[in-house]
């Protein structure tokens, strides 16, 4: 029986075809990443019978573009990049609408890192930026379409990571005294944190993770290990 052909190499380290396809909230549009000069950059498709070959809608012939998202408004389109591999990710916003305008960094803060904390909604968003000090996060809202970055939390010097509701709510994930993981909530008008609940931290070297507020902002869907060998997902009510 004749052997199965090799597979080249290259072909484990080659961009795929097409990946990561999203449709826009209005359903008329297709986004996806796919190459362009051995990068993949991300691509529009119309949805509509007819409407013609994709439109590539970012140019970066450097490192490839590998998470982006639409936006509540079908506009604008935003994506994470970093510089020449540094792992610092700006979140850079796409016109649809105005194939000649260049993308916008909408994050422009040299040595720092962006990363959103929630979805865009009624043309808004959490980030997380270091600008402030590169160990900490602090949470900023931020207007997709003007740019405006506004701080709602500053990192006491504890928190590693950061959830917003709809309501406008902050809540942390910060390490205690102890070692242990405390799930917070942030108190705008003092600018401190009030536990909710707390975790073994010898159980969690990582993190918690999943963590994810429920639909109706009350309640928070986590991976716990308490009383188990095993990771659960339990309701944390708050």
């Amino acid at each position: 029986m004749a052997l199965p052909g090799l597979i080249p190499v290259k072909d484990f380290f080659d961009p795929p075809t097409r990946a990561a396809a999203k449709i826009s909230p209005d359903g008329t549009r297709m986004a996806f990443l796919a190459p362009s000069e051995n990068r993949l950059n991300v691509w529009i498709q119309s949805l509509e019978p007819g409407s013609g070959e994709p439109r590539r809608v970012t140019a970066d012939g450097t490192r490839s573009i590998l998470h982006f998202e639409w936006t509540d408004d079908p506009r604008w389109l935003i994506y994470l990049q970093d510089t020449n591999g540094d792992e610092n990710w700006h979140i850079h916003r796409v016109d649809l609408d105005d194939p000649d305008v260049p993308t916008v960094d909408l994050t422009p803060f040299p040595g720092a890192m962006a990363l959103p904390v929630r979805d865009v909604k009624r043309g808004r968003t959490t980030v997380m930026i270091n600008n402030r000090d590169i160990t900490l996060l602090d949470v900023f809202e931020l207007d997709v379409a003007t740019g405006e970055l506004t701080l709602i939390a500053k990192n006491p010097g504890n928190v590693n990571g950061w959830l917003t509701s709809d309501s406008g709510e902050v809540f942390a994930t910060a390490l205690s005294p102890d070692g242990d993981l405390e799930l917070s909530r942030w108190d705008g008008d003092t600018e401190t944190l009030r536990p909710i609940v707390r975790f073994d931290g010898s159980d969690y070297p990582v993190g918690i993770h999943p963590m994810v507020l429920t639909p109706d902002g009350t309640g928070v869907w986590l991976g716990s290990n308490r009383g188990t060998d095993r990771t659960r997902l339990v309701r944390v009510d708050l």
